[in-house]
């Protein structure tokens, strides 16, 4: 099918080109899936018969858009909208959370047939991620001495001609935060087309319906190898790279790749590049022993009322959560002081000068929500305490810890100090910070005794100040 100055479309409603290629596209799609699947079209089936009773698809040269099962006719004929949803189960679009369902219109399924159809994340990237030409294997990181990607030009291309193909984009810009900065992609975080694909649906059919692998252990357990991944439940998180403090973290270990530098130059060997280990075909995310960045743990049972599950046991107990729902700090989501997935706080793009206003607005400059006074106020500028974030104290220019209120932390426990600002003390020349003590801003200590300026980007150790 094509677009001419002939479609219906066009002529009937003066739709904008764009969008009538954007429907004729939609029909090829049909057409294509009619062709190559409507032999083996299922009726309704929740699993009980099997193989399923067929609904195959008839196409004819005197019925071009097929018999009424076709999804072409369905369409164009029927003017019924089609989903893919339909038959290949989302968990995205499964609110109420209750699986693969197939029945009748009217039914609870009302309409779905998903027990004997793969999965939409599993067809879709399974099936594409073999043409190999068409679909390149995106490739890992190559890190150059001073932590710079020597191939970043080439996973940049591959990007464009894998995810960018149906994610959005280049245009839309969705991957666009601080890990896109600190050059991480797609595959770093999720794998190639293939491991995502191969999820819990992998050998359901409509000669084998309701073969979905659920429940098999521990999805996350690196000794588990029977549980696939479900798609959008099963992601990395933050605590798949971000995996401990100075004192205690993956980096180095076994089948990892490990950070060599941040984005201004700073050593770090303390951060991975990438949230599965080398050579896991099904790049499963790491789990970190040392939880101070990672998500919040799926409890053992959800208790309380009006919770309508309240009592029940969860499948998924000591499983991290996603992201977007962990909490942290009295219950604040990481999402509001970090920024949404794929769109962190900050961004170095010119073009996504809008990406960091709300930073802007709520604590005068970009990055992360780190200004203790966005939410309390003055406050924190006379406590000496590190009950903040992840262990964090009180951060400004002017509070009463800068101004020597840390001494005493750290005469009686110096380590908690050097989890994240690093080895040493102030008489020692190892005392010149980590990658987790960078300065995210511009910051003037010159009113405090051994004060000074200290530029965003840089490491604070006890001789930033005491040198």
């Amino acid at each position: 099918m094509v677009v001419s100055e002939t479609d219906p479309l066009l002529v009937a409603g003066n739709v904008p080109v764009d969008v009538a290629i954007e429907w004729a596209t939609d029909i090829n799609v049909l057409c294509l899936h009619d062709l190559k699947h409507g032999a083996n079209y299922a009726d309704f089936c929740d699993g009980s018969v099997s193989p399923c009773p067929t609904d195959p698809c008839s196409i004819s040269e005197a019925n071009p858009n097929g018999s009424g099962s076709c999804l072409t006719n369905q369409a164009l004929v029927q003017e019924k909208p089609v989903v893919c949803q339909v038959c290949h189960y989302s968990p995205a679009l499964d609110l109420a959370q209750l699986g693969p369902l197939a029945g009748e219109p009217g039914t609870i399924p009302n309409g779905r047939n998903q027990v004997a159809h793969q999965s939409n994340s599993r067809v879709m990237h399974n099936h594409h991620g073999q043409f190999t030409d068409l679909f390149p294997p995106m490739d890992s990181p190559v890190q150059d001495g001073n932590g710079g990607i020597s191939n970043q030009a080439v996973r940049l291309s591959q990007l464009e001609d894998t995810c960018y193909q149906c994610h959005p984009g280049t245009n839309v810009q969705c991957l666009r935060g601080a890990m896109f900065d600190g050059g991480m992609l797609c595959n770093d975080c999720h794998g190639d087309m293939q491991q995502v694909g191969a999820d819990f649906t992998q050998g359901v059919s409509p000669q084998n319906p309701g073969a979905f692998k659920l429940g098999l252990g521990n999805y996350y357990d690196p000794a588990n190898s029977d549980q696939p991944r479900v798609p959008w439940a099963n992601e990395p998180g933050c605590g798949s790279c971000h995996t401990g403090d100075y004192f205690d973290n993956l980096a180095g270990g076994q089948n990892v790749i490990t950070n060599i530098a941040d984005s201004m130059g700073n050593d770090d060997d303390i951060r991975l590049r990438q949230s599965w280990r080398t050579g896991d075909p099904a790049a499963k995310p790491i789990v970190p022993t040392n939880t101070r960045f990672a998500e919040n743990s799926i409890p053992a049972s959800f208790d309380g009322t009006p919770n309508p599950g309240a009592g029940t046991s969860s499948a998924g107990a000591d499983n991290p959560k996603l992201y977007r729902v962990s909490t942290g700090h009295g219950g604040v989501f990481c999402e509001g002081c970090h920024g949404a997935t794929h769109a962190e706080f900050d961004s170095d793009a010119p073009s996504l000068n809008n990406h960091d206003v709300a930073a802007i607005q709520l604590q005068g400059h970009t990055g992360t929500i780190i200004e203790c006074s966005t939410c309390h106020g003055n406050a924190m500028n006379n406590r000496n305490t590190l009950d903040g974030p992840h262990g964090m104290h009180p951060v400004g220019d002017n509070t009463e810890f800068a101004d020597g209120g840390h001494e005493d932390l750290a005469e009686d426990d110096l380590q908690a100090c050097q989890a994240c600002h690093g080895p040493g003390d102030r008489e020692s020349s190892q005392a010149v910070g980590t990658v987790l003590s960078v300065a995210k801003a511009d910051r003037d200590f010159r009113d405090l005794e051994d004060g000074g300026l200290v530029s965003k980007g840089t490491p604070i150790g006890c001789r930033t100040c005491h040198d």
